[in-house]
């Protein structure tokens, strides 16, 4: 096991803050696929606009979080793998209008490639948020 990075307190703000949105986005998620089938659930396409600003916010702190990590193979790993949850995003590209193609994509390919993900950059960050 390779020794454990130890941050400053801005990047251990930085982590905690990351680690904090990428459950207001699975929560978010949450709500975006009960939406397809509540339709009191009026929001679910401005939460999915939200979801998607989040996700740019994503690749960019990416970026920041690697070079943070770059002595930590598993968690610079686990970040990468966010390459999937956009290309499951790109699946959506041209079909927002369509709520039956929407709603499959993302209950079957966008929302699980990023709830994995999302356990996956988790389990590597805990040690780093939880201390």
């Amino acid at each position: 096991m390779t020794n454990k990075v130890i941050l400053d307190e801005t990047q251990h703000t930085f982590v905690g803050e990351y680690s904090e949105m990428l459950s207001t986005i699975e929560e978010a998620f949450h709500y975006v696929i009960a939406s397809f089938e509540d339709y009191e659930k009026t929001e679910g396409d401005t939460v999915l606009t939200d979801i998607f600003q989040a996700f740019a916010q994503i690749a960019e702190s990416n970026t920041l979080l690697k070079s943070l990590f770059t002595d930590q193979p598993s968690v610079t790993a686990a970040i990468d793998q966010y390459e999937e949850v956009t290309n499951q995003a790109m699946k959506l590209d041209g079909s927002f209008a369509d709520q039956n193609l929407k709603g499959t994509v993302i209950k079957e390919n966008l929302y699980p490639a990023f709830a994995a993900w999302h356990g996956e950059v988790s389990r590597e960050l805990d040690p780093y948020t939880n201390s």
